[in-house]
């Protein structure tokens, strides 16, 4: 379990975190959201000791092992050196099977200085070391930068799987939409402050489409009628599969129509700037 109360950091005057009161249940997968400068790091790093002079209580319980949004800088230790200290300063708990099936998943070369390896590759082998590590806690700061896609995606299911046998996760990340379909819960942060709690599954994202002419009584099986918008179209929202969208609406035969992306961040926040 996780949790902050009154928790406020201050840097040359200036308020980077703002009353924080936050909780992390044992076995959630929760994911922080919030914009570059939203304060996500600075949280991180108080949670994890590595940020000192804070305001408030910080409150772990439960052995975690935490990897942050920098790449391993070392020059003269290999990736096998480096995961074999990380196993020994583990050894109670490191599993090296699910290490070893790790490095095949992602195509790790062990012989390889850390120095020499691209950023994707480092990342991984962090991340590889935490999961070994098999904790209670996995906590991890912004894990999807230099990484492609696809490999993202892979570390997402294995996360879910880990959570799914009791781990607790509990990351960070900008990218709404891929991470939002693996969590339990999410914390908004904008600013500062914590704006938004909820449970995920409670959350959709939706599409807003402008769309002019067409079978109203087709389209209503699939959407929601939000209102009337300007030039003759009619304002849906729409939360179903893109392919099955096109197939909408080519059968409604409309004239025109505008898709636009309604990101998590304008779902969870978007009643934020009418505040401020």
């Amino acid at each position: 379990m996780i949790s902050t109360k009154e928790l406020s950091v201050k840097y040359k005057g200036k308020e980077i975190l703002k009353n924080i009161n936050i909780e992390v249940l044992k076995g959630e997968f929760c994911v922080l959201f919030g914009p570059d400068d939203a304060g996500k790091t600075t949280l991180i790093k108080c949670i994890t000791g590595f940020k000192k002079g804070f305001s408030g209580e910080v409150i772990v319980d439960g052995k975690y092992r935490y990897v942050p949004d920098e790449i391993l800088l070392m020059e003269d230790t290999t990736v096998g050196e480096f995961l074999n200290e990380m196993a020994y300063l583990n050894k109670d708990t490191y599993k090296r099977n699910l290490q070893e099936q790790l490095i095949q998943l992602f195509g790790v070369d062990l012989s390889k200085l850390i120095s020499d390896i691209s950023y994707e590759d480092n990342k991984c082998v962090q991340i590889i070391a935490a999961v070994s590590a098999y904790p209670d806690i996995i906590i991890l700061d912004e894990p999807m930068n230099f990484m492609n896609n696809g490999k993202w995606m892979i570390w997402l299911e294995f996360l879910k799987r880990l959570n799914n046998a009791g781990m607790t996760i509990f990351i960070t990340s900008e990218i709404y939409e891929s991470v939002l379909h693996y969590a339990t819960s999410y914390i908004a942060i904008k600013e500062g402050e914590i704006i938004r709690t909820g449970n995920a599954s409670e959350t959709k994202l939706e599409k807003v489409i402008s769309i002019k002419g067409g079978n109203s009584e087709i389209l209503l099986k699939h959407m929601k009628r939000v209102s009337a918008g300007k030039n003759g179209m009619q304002i849906y929202s729409y939360d179903g599969d893109m392919k099955e969208l096109a197939a909408i609406l080519k059968e409604s035969e409309c004239e025109d129509y505008i898709i636009e992306n309604q990101t998590m961040e304008e779902n969870i926040v978007g009643d934020y700037t009418s505040r401020i």
